[in-house]
């Protein structure tokens, strides 16, 4: 990104907020994660985190289903490869297929391009919990000296030049995680839904202020101890809500609202000067990555 550009790129609003961190008061029946997460990677690819990230700004890990090759793609064709040239780790965190001979494909594609890491754990929404636990776990093992981390899904577009116009105003952060707050969200209790809980997994009516799992950034002094709480936690399936509004909040970590970090595609409407105050924009398909390229790439 040239001085330029960085000079045209509006402004980030100063609003943002810290979320309560209080004792939030919780019970469970459920089994503790570490009893049922896979520690290590069947893939583990320490290489896309260079000397622990020392020299990197940013590390970026997008989660994605080993059966969506279509939007991984997509990703290393836009926004993935301007992180390649702009001092930003990037690689796909994917699950183990439910059919076993469904991974030989994970492994050529690791082979071909390099930039995959697997889990332990079998791919499934039941299990999102447990893959960004495994990423907590990578970046302490693998990256653990990078200043940033970002977690992302496959179904995102990032703005890099507005990410890292984040970075930049908030490179003396400590134990931090930076999103979209989500407040007053209840627990799912329709049987049948995947996003259902029961309450002998989550008991309150209300779920704690939490960061939306599309897309959150943490700050590396945060990354450790989420890892090791989160293994000694009672498992919940709703990923965000449990890393972000139990375990971190458990901690004290500061929970930062964001403006501008997420918004729906459909809130965009392919708007030039939207797409560039937005940092990550939500519900893209693999042809609107190249849409969305195809817009902000003259300015990148």
């Amino acid at each position: 990104m040239t001085g330029d550009t960085a000079r045209t790129l509006p402004p980030l609003e100063n609003r943002s907020l810290y979320s309560p961190t209080s004792n939030f008061s919780y019970s469970f029946n459920s089994s503790l994660t570490k009893d049922i997460y896979e520690a290590g990677q069947l893939i583990a690819n320490a290489d896309l985190c260079p000397n622990l990230g020392k020299n990197m700004k940013l590390m970026i890990l997008v989660t994605s289903a080993p059966n969506n090759s279509d939007a991984r793609m997509a990703i290393r064709q836009t926004w993935g490869f301007y992180c390649r040239h702009n001092n930003i780790g990037f690689g796909f965190l994917v699950g183990v297929h439910i059919q076993p001979s469904k991974n030989d494909i994970t492994k050529t594609e690791q082979h071909t391009y390099g930039d995959l890491i697997q889990t332990r754990n079998v791919d499934s929404f039941d299990n999102l919990t447990l893959k960004s636990v495994s990423l907590l776990e990578w970046v302490d093992t693998y990256c653990s000296l990078v200043p940033f981390v970002l977690k992302t899904d496959d179904d995102e577009f990032v703005n890099i030049p507005r990410l890292l116009m984040v970075l930049k105003n908030q490179q003396k952060a400590k134990r931090s995680i930076f999103g979209v707050l989500q407040i007053g969200q209840r627990p799912h209790r329709m049987v049948g839904s995947k996003y259902s809980v029961k309450k002998s997994e989550y008991k309150l009516d209300i779920y704690p202020h939490y960061l939306s799992g599309g897309a959150y950034l943490m700050t590396q002094d945060s990354v450790h101890d989420l890892y090791r709480k989160a293994l000694n936690m009672p498992f919940v399936k709703i990923e965000d809500m449990f890393i972000i509004g139990l375990v971190a909040s458990s901690m004290g970590i500061k929970i930062v609202n964001v403006n501008q970090f997420l918004k729906f595609v459909q809130k965009i409407h392919f708007n030039t000067a939207r797409m560039r105050e937005t940092i990550i924009i939500h519900g893209i398909t693999p042809r609107e990555q190249f849409l969305m390229w195809a817009h902000m790439s003259p300015n990148l």
